[in-house]
């Protein structure tokens, strides 16, 4: 018989891997189900806590990506959702930081993006901003930095959003060292690479916007590496940063001549018509630079140089894109094979 431990850690295995609604909606029904058995067998409060924070989050990510048809319903469940979650954060006690933080993230991010309510995810960043300051735990501090982060991205505050993901690279460059902080890490660097996309549209200056946009695409290579090197493997943010690979392309293109801006236009046509693998594959037409000029651009581990951005030519970043997405469609497709 599995140890409480060992099912914790199958639910958050569940929840990591999945990806499409039904997945989540099993990730979900799961923990509720060992919830019940745990609280029949006298569990303290703190380990259902543990037991429904894997469940919470496959439940909020199937209200976000697959929401209701019926706008009532929808609401009706977002609502459920979030009281509960609310519930959690407050009952949690202080002591427990890292499972109190948890759950302020969650919270906070669920008030922004299910409920549109910035106001009540501000107050509960702050809260959990100051939590973040009584602990030396790197994980749980930019957890705290990455709900912050989310906040002023809902708000469209780009330059702001920036400035907050950074925090995280500049006052803890000892996390692309520490495998329990590569996640929460790679999600500061792909929420900046995205809030770097969205800023670069607010300039007509194509060599302004070209810099803007290729930094943010070294930002996605970046966090993509990382999403990769954790176990289990978040597979839901490999999969949404193939999107944000494409939303770099196609703002990529738009900054050169005719016939690249009108192949751009294609890409964004396929794209919004959810015909990702017909993006994809419009994409990998596109005449690249070879490879021996793209290693000039790279350093020894292969990442990208940020330092060479603003000057790198825009072929350059798309042979980056390229083989970004090859990267996650081969890992995607390995990682299935080992859930099937």
């Amino acid at each position: 018989m599995a140890t409480r431990e060992e099912k914790i850690k199958e639910l958050n295995a569940l929840y990591a891997k999945a990806t499409t609604e039904e997945e989540y909606a099993q990730a979900y029904k799961s923990a509720v189900s060992y919830y019940y058995e745990a609280s029949r067998a006298g569990e303290p409060f703190q380990v259902l806590a543990e037991i429904m924070l894997p469940g919470y989050w496959a439940e909020y990510y199937r209200l976000k990506k697959f929401p209701q048809k019926d706008e009532t319903e929808q609401e009706q469940k977002i609502n459920f959702h979030v009281s509960w979650v609310d519930q959690y954060y407050r009952q949690v006690p202080k002591e427990n930081t890292e499972l109190k933080l948890n759950y302020g993230y969650l919270l906070s991010v669920s008030f922004n993006y299910l409920k549109g309510d910035f106001e009540e995810a501000r107050k509960v960043d702050e809260e959990i901003q100051r939590l973040a300051k009584e602990t030396k735990n790197i994980a749980i501090i930019i957890k705290a930095i990455n709900a912050h982060g989310l906040t002023a991205m809902q708000k469209k505050d780009w330059p702001a959003a920036i400035a907050i993901f950074s925090r995280a690279e500049k006052s803890f460059t000892e996390a692309f060292d520490v495998p329990d902080v590569w996640q929460h890490f790679a999600n500061t660097l792909n929420n900046r690479g995205m809030s770097r996309l969205n800023l670069s549209d607010g300039t007509d200056q194509w060599q302004e916007k070209r810099g803007i946009i290729s930094s943010g695409i070294v930002d996605l290579w970046n966090a993509e590496e990382l999403y990769m090197k954790v176990t289990p493997p978040p597979l839901k943010h490999i999969d949404g940063i193939e999107n944000r690979f494409i939303m770099a392309a196609i703002r990529l293109l738009s900054t050169e001549g005719k016939e690249l801006a009108e192949m751009g236009q294609k890409v964004k046509a396929a794209f919004e018509a959810k015909d990702r693998d017909g993006a994809k594959k419009l994409i990998f037409t596109l005449r690249a630079i070879t490879d021996a000029d793209f290693k000039k651009l790279t350093n020894i581990e292969g990442k990208l140089e940020p330092e060479v951005v603003a000057d790198g030519g825009t072929m350059t970043f798309i042979k980056s894109v390229q083989i970004g997405l090859q990267m996650a469609d081969e890992f995607l497709e390995k990682n299935k094979e080992k859930k099937q």
